[in-house]
């Protein structure tokens, strides 16, 4: 996903679970240990490839997009084979996003992108993946013509029995799409979390609800991209930064400082090169476990030379010091 250097927070509700006063951000400090051992390599693609999102299936197995491909890759980290699987196979679109807007039923947005001229407007859609059966199945929930780039996408939280709305990013318009995935009608990195919608923003180009700026990197060579929650703390891949960041909020009515820390990789290591989105796992054994999809620096090669293949990482979080 395309993002610059802010992580913000948009509005969705009346009772914020976050400080709502702009309390003072603190630079990121290296965590003191465990900070290269808590990573660990699942799988690596060739040279060349990019992993754009992951997203975790109840039954713990990741669901990978890549970006020039038109298929959806599978690994189940609780193996000891990480080897990806296709899962399904999209004729004609480059997927981007995928997430879950019903047990194990995934929204996937997808349409025209070339390595040499970017994104091709106009074309993209919003299909259904259901993995609910032996055999996967896909529908196209809703073709938005009027878009230029989507990219993040996020389901809402689900009430009652009813599937989750889905809000859908257009990266290069600076348009939230708020899409019912079952009539098809209808901000970079959308997360949602005790009532707000937390999102990482290109171009500070965002309509609706106030938003509130949670951390920002001033003139830095790095950007935030995606990011997961876990209650008011938030774990962002920096991109070209090649590095995990723990962005801790203040409690609600709280007035206290927001505190980042590097938790895995640095600018010039390969531990975690070029990070794209992270996800926590959802099983007993691997809640702990932050999973990063990365794009091997393809973009922007580690300390200006190396480059090397996408990577699916595990990061053991009980390994990280947060001292």
């Amino acid at each position: 996903m395309l993002f610059n250097t802010v992580a913000l927070l948009l509005s969705c509700a009346s009772a914020p679970a976050l400080a709502r006063a702009n309390p003072p951000h603190q630079k990121p400090r290296v965590l003191s240990s465990g900070k290269e051992t808590a990573v660990r390599l699942l799988y690596e693609y060739p040279l060349g490839t990019f992993v754009e999102t992951i997203a975790v299936r109840p039954n713990g197995k990741l669901l990978l997009t890549l970006p020039y491909n038109s298929s959806i890759h599978s690994i189940n980290p609780l193996r000891s084979n990480y080897t990806p699987t296709v899962v399904h196979n999209f004729d004609g679109l480059n997927i981007f996003v995928i997430t879950e807007y019903d047990r194990d039923v995934y929204a996937v947005n997808g349409g025209g992108f070339s390595s040499s001229t970017g994104p091709v407007a106009g074309i993209y859609r919003v299909d259904s993946l259901n993995l609910t059966q032996t055999t996967a199945t896909s529908s196209t929930i809703a073709n938005i013509s009027s878009s230029q780039f989507l990219n993040g996408m996020i389901s809402l939280p689900q009430w009652g029995v009813r599937p989750s709305n889905v809000l859908v990013n257009d990266v290069a318009a600076g348009v939230v799409y708020n899409l019912d995935p079952i009539s098809g009608k209808c901000v970079n990195g959308i997360k949602t979390g005790d009532g707000m919608a937390y999102l990482t923003n290109t171009g500070l180009e965002v309509t609706g609800g106030a938003v509130e700026i949670l951390s920002h990197e001033a003139n830095s060579t790095w950007f935030y991209d995606g990011f997961a929650l876990r209650n008011t703390i938030a774990y962002v891949t920096t991109g070209s930064g090649n590095s995990i960041e723990r962005v801790v909020a203040p409690a609600a009515d709280s007035r206290g400082p927001i505190t980042t820390e590097i938790m895995a990789g640095s600018l010039n290591s390969t531990s975690v090169a070029g990070p794209t989105v992270a996800a926590f796992g959802r099983t007993p054994w691997d809640s702990h476990i932050l999973y990063v999809t990365t794009s091997g620096a393809s973009n922007v090669p580690v300390d200006g030379r190396i480059r090397i293949g996408a990577q699916v990482l595990a990061i053991e979080t009980k390994l990280c010091s947060w001292v």
